[in-house]
């Protein structure tokens, strides 16, 4: 493979000089599935985009400025030529951030609202209310991860992946798409930037293989608003609705045909056939309750192997144009050749006519 080829293989968000290239959860998920490219190796591509580590910030409170926490991701893809040699490596910090999308009612000097029941939570907001707005941020620096605004973070907790539990870009995709579906709307004692980047960083230590981690000087403050603990380390709430596992089992086939729709794969239509995976996948790994933790984790790993279905297609179908138009300009270059020759032959035989 030629040098100018091989970064036409790595996915556009490592190809993008720009700091700050914002994304929301879903378009991000949705990115990942396709393959605007025509990646023959999509699936590789995306399995080589590693993270190496993973950062749980919480801002310092200064100037009376509110409680703030991130979750910031190191990744990194290391491209190779043919004979192994290692033509570069490319590593990139992102950020996964949930803010207070500011509406008229706001505006005109309304606050949000305290609270909100379960049933709220589950779906867009259609009028009113405060609707959360998280982002995906990308950079090149951890400086610049963290400096989108004038505050400076502490390091609440970090762990680092180890070789045997790999943690790739699309388990991040996964994981903060399943964390903004799971509740759509901001609440300031629940479902706020507290409560996304606890289920964020979780979430991806139990896809890695839950490695031990670091604990940093803000330990003790992570999900605290003041002296109240609004976010506890286990994710769950102060305040908190459970929900039931029919209800999340419709929420993940939701999730499911949505991704479906943006990119077709086989066994992703069959809405009775996911809800009972979904079901059955749960009892046979856990008893009790389904705590709020739990839910993500179980909802996101669903959700993953669904992606990895359609990546996977998409692959294959990539890999199966390339290689047919590879074909065909082989045999047209062969039929070619026939061709010359044969044309050769009839003017040697012409001119050694009498």
């Amino acid at each position: 493979m030629a040098a100018a080829q091989v970064f036409s293989i790595v996915p556009p968000i490592f190809t993008s000089p720009l700091d700050y290239n914002i994304r929301s959860p879903r378009q991000f998920h949705e990115e990942l599935l396709g393959n605007l490219r025509e990646d023959p190796y999509r699936e590789q591509t995306l399995r080589n985009c590693v993270v190496d580590e993973v950062r749980y910030l919480r801002a310092r409170e200064e100037d009376n400025k509110a409680a703030h926490e991130i979750v910031v991701v190191r990744c990194s893809h290391t491209v190779h030529l043919e004979d192994g040699t290692v033509l570069g490596t490319d590593c990139r910090y992102v950020t996964f951030e949930r803010l207070k999308h500011r509406t008229r009612e706001e505006d005109s000097g309304s606050m949000p609202p305290l609270v909100r029941h379960t049933s709220q939570v589950s779906r867009e907001s259609r009028s009113g209310g405060s609707e959360a707005m998280d982002s995906v941020r990308f950079a090149v620096s951890l400086a610049a991860a963290t400096t989108r605004t004038s505050r400076s973070y502490d390091l609440v907790a970090s762990f680092t992946t180890t070789e045997g539990h790999p943690l790739n870009i699309v388990d991040c995709a996964v994981t903060a798409y399943i964390v903004t579906e799971r509740a759509t709307n901001y609440s300031t004692l629940q479902y706020m930037c507290m409560w996304y980047a606890r289920m964020v960083f979780e979430t991806l230590r139990y896809f890695a293989g839950c490695p031990a981690t670091r604990e940093g000087p803000a330990y003790t403050r992570a999900g605290r608003f003041g002296l109240m603990v609004l976010v506890r380390g286990d994710g769950s709430l102060w305040l908190e609705s459970p929900r039931t596992l029919e209800q999340v089992a419709d929420n993940v086939v939701t999730i499911l045909r949505r991704q479906a729709t943006t990119a077709p794969a086989p066994n992703l239509t069959d809405v009775a056939a996911m809800r009972a995976e979904f079901m059955h996948d749960f009892r046979q790994s856990h008893e009790g309750p389904l705590r709020p933790l739990q839910e993500i984790q179980l909802s996101a790993q669903n959700v993953r192997t669904a992606a990895w279905r359609v990546i996977r297609e998409i692959t294959k179908e990539a890999y199966e144009r390339v290689h047919r138009e590879d074909r065909m300009r082989n045999h047209i270059a062969r039929q070619d050749r026939e061709l010359s020759a044969l044309k050769a032959q009839m003017d040697a035989v012409n001119i050694g006519s009498p």
